[in-house]
């Protein structure tokens, strides 16, 4: 008899396999997919950039459209309506016909030729050093030379500046000088007057002078030795990076290549030091030798570094800019680069000494013809006021020389006259014997007798003669005192004129030793020894021969 089969329930799902079953295939199929995208898109970015790995979130048909889109070109629109397409900035290669701009493609796994690369990017490295340090030694080169031609500057106006003061110095020994010898004349002439008020207007002036050329010069020895450097805090170990820190450094440094830097300058290695035009000098070429320690494979003139750079000082700003476009830029100081801190501090030192010294030698020179110019016009002020004085005395002498001789002739006339009266009053006296009496003089003759026979009729003959003979003893008298006045008042007439003659004579010469002693040939030490303590109106003190000794 048959077996009857219960009737099952019709299931939608009509695989016979077991889910778990096919779970479990799913899975494993799962698994190897992803792991396959992962290694794929592994493979592919060791290729590629970073930015173009694909985003998990964007879908894949979109993925290259995004990467793509930076690559194309830009439309520009113009004024007149057009368009101008441009590429993309940045590096890459520009593909005009696909009008897109791929940028550079970077591996990140060594290529076949890997080692090849490296040497090229190590040559690449260590070329770009030496042309870095050859260009800092350019400079720093150009820098020394400008130095040292405002060194030579500043000492041939220190040499100039010394030469006009040893010539104020000399004027105020001319000065010392001609006081000294106006002081010889006499005493009636050495009156104050101009003359001598000029003498001390002229002193004054020239020790102003020679002050403010003092200072000058002292203003210039301290730029050239007492000059403080700003760039004081210069880093020491920077001098000694060249020393091995490791296995690989040592080898490196002790190679046949690498050749030790030269001693640093005593100035350099001072943390406070004194800074001036020399020390700069000598650090700039301590400098310079260190950068072209890397140079030594590479032939080309510094001068021509600088042209390629289109600058041709760092230093100078005086020079006319050029009309063409600037050159390269002053790079930042790098410790490690080829423009190291030393290297700028030197640069910057070396740029303020060159402002400071042109403004110190314009000064000096200014000053130089200013006192030059002021000097020769005292001098001739003051020559021309002894001269005026002069021609004052030679005057005065004419009119003292003048009345000598109108004295003397009346002293002539008036001696000549007191003779003729002493002989009138001896005549007038008569003779000394009655014997030698004529008649007609003695007071008894006959008609006298005869005349004084009445009362009251004597004659005043004899009064009157003694009444004469003393009035022209009054007279004689008088003009003996007259003629004392005058030989007192010629005496001190001529003195006087004696005086003035001296004077004359030592104004005149004072005239004649400025003169002679302002000429350029004459030098201090010849001034100097016209200044001696001995009197010129007496001879010098001879020397006393071996013999006498």
């Amino acid at each position: 008899m048959p077996v009857l089969i219960p009737p099952t329930e019709h299931s939608r799902d009509l695989r016979v396999g077991a889910p778990a079953w096919r779970e479990a295939a799913k899975a494993t199929t799962r698994k190897a997919h992803q792991l396959t995208d992962r290694c794929r898109q592994e493979a592919v970015t060791v290729w590629q950039p970073k930015d173009s790995v694909q985003d998990p979130s964007m879908e894949r048909h979109l993925c290259r459209a995004a990467y793509v889109l930076p690559w194309r070109f830009h439309v520009e629109m113009l004024k007149g309506g057009g368009t101008l397409e441009k590429p993309p900035p940045g590096e890459g290669v520009t593909l005009w016909k696909d009008k897109m701009k791929p940028p550079a493609w970077h591996a990140r796994l060594p290529l076949p030729m890997h080692r090849d690369a490296l040497a090229l990017q190590t040559a690449e490295v260590a070329h770009a050093h030496a042309r870095g340090a050859r260009l800092t030694a350019a400079r720093l080169c150009r820098a020394q030379h400008q130095i040292n031609g405002q060194v030579r500057l500043l000492q041939r106006q220190r040499e100039a500046t010394d030469h006009r003061l040893s010539e104020v110095r000399k004027g105020l020994l001319i000065n010392q000088q001609s006081v000294k010898l106006r002081g010889y004349r006499p005493k009636s002439e050495k009156l104050p007057d101009r003359a001598d008020s000029m003498l001390t207007w002229e002193k004054e002036k020239l020790k102003s002078m020679k002050r403010k050329m003092e200072k000058d010069m002292e203003k210039s020895e301290a730029l050239l030795k007492t000059q403080k450097w700003m760039g004081e805090g210069l880093s020491l170990g920077a001098r000694h990076r060249t020393q091995p820190t490791d296995t690989q450094d040592r080898e490196a440094a002790t190679s046949p290549y690498c050749f030790p830097p030269p001693p640093p300058p005593p100035g350099l290695l001072k943390a406070s030091g004194q800074r001036t035009l020399a020390s700069c000098r000598d650090t700039l070429v301590f400098c310079c030798k260190e950068r072209l320690q890397a140079v030594d494979l590479m032939n080309q003139p510094l001068d021509k570094v600088l042209e390629q750079a289109g600058r041709h000082s760092w230093v100078n700003l005086s020079r006319v800019p050029s009309p063409r476009t600037q050159g390269l830029k002053t790079p930042p100081p790098d410790p490690v680069g080829t423009y190291t801190p030393e290297c700028a501090a030197a640069l910057y030192e070396a740029k303020r000494l060159l402002l400071e010294s042109k403004d110190t030698l314009l000064e000096m020179a200014k000053n130089e013809e200013d006192i030059q110019e002021q000097q020769q016009q005292i001098g001739d002020r003051v020559c021309a006021s002894i001269a005026k004085k002069t021609r004052e005395t030679s005057e005065l002498m004419e009119r003292m020389n003048m009345t000598l001789g109108l004295m003397r002739g009346t002293i002539h006339r008036c001696t000549k006259f007191n003779q003729e009266m002493y002989i009138t009053r001896d005549l007038i006296k008569g003779p000394l014997s009655k014997s030698h009496l004529e008649t007609r003089e003695k007071l008894d003759r006959p008609l006298v007798r005869v005349y004084q026979r009445h009362v009251g009729t004597q004659l005043p003959e004899a009064t009157r003669l003694a009444q004469g003979t003393d009035k022209v003893q009054r007279h004689i008298s008088h003009m003996e005192k007259n003629l004392k006045e005058l030989l007192a008042k010629r005496k001190d007439l001529t003195w006087s004129l004696n005086c003035k003659k001296i004077g004359r004579d030592v104004d005149y010469n004072v005239v004649r030793l400025r003169l002679r002693q302002q000429h350029p040939h004459v030098c201090y030490e010849q001034a100097q020894r016209l200044v001696s303590d001995w009197d010129p109106r007496t001879p010098p003190p001879r020397a006393e021969s071996p013999a006498t000794q």
